[in-house]
């Protein structure tokens, strides 16, 4: 959810929204090395794995989506990037929602 805040800003701004992105995908590998450590090696993946995974997946198609978004502000295609954002600022919790789930149903 951290990652789907660039979305809320302003397209123009396209180097917050690339830091609060790469930012994000930072916090989420140093998270993973921190518990890694506490957790024991295991040959199957866990229901943490699977989250993990998930949610690297999602950060890295929302920087994508922003990376995108730069490019298109670049040539001249304001409209086209306001259209994405509003789609993606639905599509993105919705598809962690349905992450969540399916990998902590009981």
């Amino acid at each position: 959810l951290m990652g789907w805040m660039a979305l809320w800003l302003d397209q123009a701004s396209v180097s917050v929204r690339i830091s609060i992105s790469i930012t994000t995908m930072l916090t989420l590998i140093a998270y993973r090395f921190a518990l890694g450590r506490m957790v024991p090696n295991l040959t199957y993946l866990t229901r943490f794995d699977y989250f993990m995974l998930g949610s690297t997946m999602l950060i890295f198609l929302m920087l994508l989506v922003v990376v995108a978004g730069a490019y298109l502000i670049a040539n001249d295609k304001k409209p086209l990037v306001q259209r994405f954002d509003r789609w993606s600022r639905i599509v993105f919790p919705v598809i962690f929602a349905a992450m969540m789930v399916l990998i902590w149903r009981i």
